[in-house]
């Protein structure tokens, strides 16, 4: 409905579109030397859903230009300390291994 009144109104998207109307992909940093989630990520080595999960747990605190418009992170001496710190305790989104069950082997039961 929205897209529908931008239409008739000729009012532009604030989201950078390419010519075939798709969404223009968010560069890595910006001019103001931002980082983007796909650019932290790539900056620090871990996916952008770790990226994410910092933002959840409050590690990193993204900021918007405007609103539905991607994060962007500015990488300040104490961010950075702070995401140092949680990749060396291993403050990362894993999945927890499955719990395996042993069972005796036939020698084992035997005993019993």
């Amino acid at each position: 409905m929205l897209r529908n009144l931008r239409h008739d109104y000729g009012i532009r998207s604030p989201q950078p579109r390419q010519p075939d109307g798709r969404r223009a992909p968010t560069p890595h940093r910006d001019e103001n030397g931002r980082y983007s989630v796909t650019g932290l990520a790539a900056h620090y080595q871990v996916s952008p859903h770790v990226v994410r999960y910092w933002v959840s747990r409050r590690i990193v605190t993204p900021k918007r230009d405007y609103p539905g418009g991607p994060f962007w992170f500015e990488l300040t001496d104490d961010a950075h300390n702070r995401l140092a710190e949680a990749l060396q305790r291993g403050y990362t989104a894993r999945r927890q291994k499955p719990q395996t069950q042993t069972f005796p082997s036939t020698s084992e039961q035997e005993a019993y």
